[in-house]
């Protein structure tokens, strides 16, 4: 285990979107997914990560975001999601014994389309 220092913010992973960053539901584009490593507070961990076109940040998903996007793209693999819409909100969640806010992917799919 290792003691930290400095300042907190220096700490984190700030290549990919956080709630606090998200000010309004905004529809994107899943361009690719991939996987990257992510500092989560104390260690690095493999990540799998929603990229969108035309944005610089992507999204760390996670489990409750996949099985979303699975519904919204009518399968579970990966390959299917490229070009599906989706829908990103923030929500109010349990975590780490506090209420934190986090991103989700809006689970009503009217409206929304997969891209051939």
């Amino acid at each position: 285990m290792k003691e930290l220092t400095g300042n907190w913010k220096k700490h984190y992973d700030y290549r990919f979107l956080s709630a606090e960053e998200l000010t309004r539901d905004v529809t994107v584009t899943i361009e690719k997914v991939v996987q990257e490593e992510a500092f989560n507070g104390r260690e690095k961990e493999a990540v799998v990560v929603l990229m969108f076109a035309g944005k610089d940040k992507g999204v760390i998903c996670n489990k409750t975001n996949a099985k979303t996007i699975s519904k919204i793209a009518g399968s579970p693999n990966f390959e299917d999601w490229k070009g599906v819409d989706i829908t990103l909100t923030t929500q109010t969640v349990s975590a780490f014994g506090q209420q934190v806010q986090a991103i989700r992917v809006k689970q009503d799919i009217s409206g929304i389309k997969v891209n051939s």
